[in-house]
């Protein structure tokens, strides 16, 4: 996947995300989830390291209508991480380089 780079960003393209409504209201929390290959078949997979620990972006009970359509991007530089948008709106960026974020849901 190839980036692209505007006024002093470099970012991946946006991924459009659809997520149907939960048959279960157990399941309220959209989270990233991250798996790393190591080296051929080695791998680190969820909870095996501090890179793989879900990192939780937005409370699903706060849609209002389903399906939640999410644009997500990955930046690259200059803070690398990822920002999310539902309804034109920020909702989960990275905004320092130390692991703090912005979230304007509460979890």
């Amino acid at each position: 996947m190839a980036s692209t780079q505007q006024l002093d960003t470099a970012c991946f393209p946006v991924t459009r995300l659809e997520v149907q409504k939960p048959k279960q209201a157990n399941y309220s929390r959209l989270a990233l989830l991250t798996g790393i290959r190591v080296f051929n078949k080695h791998t680190l997979n969820l909870n095996d390291s501090s890179l793989t620990i879900p990192e939780f972006v937005y409370n699903m009970h706060n849609v209002k209508t389903w399906p939640a359509i999410f644009n997500i991007q990955y930046r690259i530089f200059p803070l690398p991480g990822f920002i999310i948008n539902k309804d034109g709106l920020t909702v989960f960026e990275i905004k320092k380089k130390q692991s703090h974020y912005t979230n304007s849901e509460n979890l």
